[in-house]
């Protein structure tokens, strides 16, 4: 049997934890993790899906980091966007997500600040 544990000590965070950005412009989205283990392996998703490769999507790798830059953000790259941390024989761990929302107005920007004061009362 192929049982398998979390590795131990293994977090995994996503931040911040909304994003919105205008039509066109950059949307970064950090994944910080603490691992031990000099080989592991960073997966991003979007809606649960994996990420499909874009020249529009560029990943970064740093100290325990790995953030994901979208250039020239469009609507259809709102969602909910996880990153996996991977190490050999240990259970991969998926940080909290952090949600983009991608605006084609400064009108429907406006909704969402007054939405975010309404739901912050």
């Amino acid at each position: 049997m192929g049982l398998t544990v979390p590795p131990v000590g293994l977090g995994v965070t996503l931040s911040p934890p909304v994003v919105t950005v205008m039509r066109g412009e950059a949307a970064t989205l950090t994944c910080h993790f603490n691992v031990l283990s000099k080989r592991y392996g960073v997966h991003w998703f979007r809606m649960d899906r994996p990420l499909t490769p874009s020249p529009r999507y560029v990943r970064l790798e740093k100290n325990h980091s790995s953030s994901l830059l979208i250039t020239e953000a469009a609507p259809e790259d709102s969602g909910k966007y996880y990153c996996e941390v991977t190490v050999p024989l240990k259970d991969p761990v998926r940080s909290n997500g952090t949600l983009l929302t991608v605006l084609v107005s400064m009108w429907l920007s406006s909704l969402v600040t007054d939405a975010e004061i309404i739901t912050s009362a």
